[in-house]
């Protein structure tokens, strides 16, 4: 299935189905004036329960290497520092209930919440959730994965995988001792879905299709998630 990041909408423009509105972004890369843009398109009022949103999203992937093209017909090769990628990230909002999902990796779904938080001439302010761990296996049978980061001072990150980690002593252990449990792993309805502190949600088995999907991710939000957040 595809990945979803759960985000609260504070702020939202008001627009009718097939319009858009863009924002152009200057300095992109120090030393050069190429623009880079974020595009938000009104797809549909009713769909499966929500309405979509498609947001076009140029990134700076900031990169070295060589790059190879044509100018004005002869081939030419420069050194690479980075360069612009478009993605398309799907918006999924309950605008009653003011929240949404985010549908697109998560690297992309960073950039573009800091994009947003840098500017809100777009008249989108989004809030990113924060779910508590230590909530959680209160509404949950069991963790059968889980990654921890800043374990120590020379171990960045660490994943733990078990039939019941609640009483795995490594994972009590890692947990008490500070390190940052980020994301998890629990069975949910015969699959197995990993859910991050940062209200993501995903999982590698598949699914028929979208509305599967959404339908799927609401029910982990308001069985699992909401109840944490209301903590």
């Amino acid at each position: 299935m595809n990945t979803y990041r759960l985000v609260k909408i504070e702020a939202f423009p008001n627009m009718e189905v097939g319009t858009g509105c863009t924002k152009h972004y200057n300095l992109t890369i120090p030393g050069f004036t190429e623009d880079k843009q974020t595009k938000l398109t009104h797809i549909a009022t009713a769909y499966h329960g929500f309405e979509y949103y498609e947001i076009e999203h140029e990134m700076v992937i900031k990169d070295t290497g060589l790059a190879f093209g044509f100018v004005d017909g002869q081939p030419i090769k420069m050194e690479l520092n980075g360069y612009k990628k478009n993605f398309t990230i799907k918006f999924y909002i309950n605008h009653e209930k003011q929240y949404g999902f985010l549908c697109e990796n998560s690297l992309v779904i960073k950039d573009l919440i800091r994009t947003l938080k840098r500017d809100t001439s777009l008249g989108v302010k989004l809030k990113e959730v924060e779910l508590n761990f230590n909530e959680l296996h209160k509404y949950i049978e069991q963790y059968i994965g889980a990654w921890f980061r800043g374990v120590s001072s020379r171990v960045t990150s660490s994943a733990v995988f078990g039939a019941d980690l609640e009483n795995e002593p490594l994972f009590n252990q890692l947990r008490n001792d500070g390190a940052d449990l980020s994301s998890i792993i629990i069975p949910y309805k015969g699959m197995n879905i990993q859910l991050s502190k940062s209200g993501g949600i995903s999982s590698n088995q598949s699914l028929n299709d979208i509305k599967a999907e959404l339908a799927l991710i609401q029910k982990i939000k308001e069985e699992i998630i909401d109840p944490v957040l209301l903590q």
